[in-house]
Formats: structure tokens, C-alpha cells, sequence
């Protein structure tokens, strides 16, 4: 279980540890991850997207009513989907890729 101040993410360039709270969603308490949510709520809102976490790892985010969602493009040359998992009581999903 990742124990964090949530609170001390700042709106910076890079949101370390990001990719460790979404893959523990399901432990996370309900503070953090309605402040996780605001927090990509907002950056999504001023197109601050994709997320980064650090120089080589993007997390993209998709937000709305769906089944399920996939990417597909040059990363994964054009074959395969890479599927995204979905926040548990939410309507966001995500995908972390390492460039």
C-alpha cells in the first residue's frame, strides 16, 4: 500500500509518483483520490495533457462513459491495442506508457 500526502503534489511539470496511486486506486482513502481526481480534473481542464510523471513516463487519461478504451498509434506500431484500466467507482481511465 503507497502511503502519500497527496496534498504536497504541486501543479508542476511532472507528477512523481503518479502512475503508483492509479495502479493502487482500490487503496487509496477516499481524500486522496478526490483530490488525485481533482488534481487531473484541472490539468485536463487547462490542457496541461498528457500527464508526465517523469522524462520517460506519460500517462494518458480518458475521461467519460465507456466499456472499455484502448491506444493504438506509432507506439505500439499500429497492432495490438493496449488496453486502459479504469479507476474503480469512477469514469476515468488510464494508460501509463514508458517511452
Amino acid at each position: 500500500m503507497i502511503v502519500k500526502d497527496i496534498t504536497q503534489i504541486e501543479q508542476t511539470e511532472f507528477i512523481n509518483d503518479l502512475s503508483s496511486l492509479l495502479n493502487n486506486w482500490n487503496e487509496q482513502d477516499q481524500t486522496t483520490k478526490k483530490q488525485l481526481l481533482q488534481i487531473i480534473s484541472e490539468r485536463l481542464e487547462l490542457k496541461q495533457y498528457p500527464l508526465f510523471e517523469n522524462k520517460t513516463t506519460v500517462i494518458l487519461i480518458y475521461k467519460g462513459n465507456a466499456n472499455n478504451v484502448s491506444f493504438i498509434g506509432d507506439t505500439t506500431g499500429w497492432a495490438d491495442p493496449i488496453k486502459f484500466r479504469k479507476l474503480f467507482g469512477t469514469d476515468f481511465y488510464y494508460l501509463i506508457l514508458n517511452l
